[in-house]
């Protein structure tokens, strides 16, 4: 549950202490990787799963036949990469638009 509040966290820290622009920036990009953080894992599991020759046994488990062990590995990095991204995309997306109304707000003074 805490996963969802990192993004507006960020921001919320940002808004609080009145940062600096660079250190906003800073922690704009940090939400922006936060929420796409997920699909960079699952993009990493395709990609080991195409160099290992896994192929999908049910649903979102794979089996390797060249290497077997990289099968909890890759099946775990997919999995994470589906469902990760259902609680950290909105959290980083709240997270972005608090930091640029925290942008706004400090370029405007």
């Amino acid at each position: 549950m805490i996963l969802f509040l990192v993004g507006p966290g960020l921001a919320a820290i940002a808004l609080y202490y009145s940062l600096a622009v660079r250190w906003q920036l800073l922690l704009l990009g940090v939400c922006i990787l936060y929420g796409v953080l997920p699909f960079i894992i699952a993009g990493i599991g395709l990609i080991l799963a195409q160099r290992f020759g896994c192929q999908v046994d049910i649903g979102i488990s794979y089996k390797c036949p060249e290497n077997p062990q990289m099968a909890g590995l890759v099946t775990g990095m997919i999995f994470i990469g589906a469902w990760g991204g259902i609680i950290t995309i909105p959290s980083g997306v709240l997270g972005v638009i608090g930091m640029l109304i925290s942008l706004v707000m400090k370029t405007r003074t």
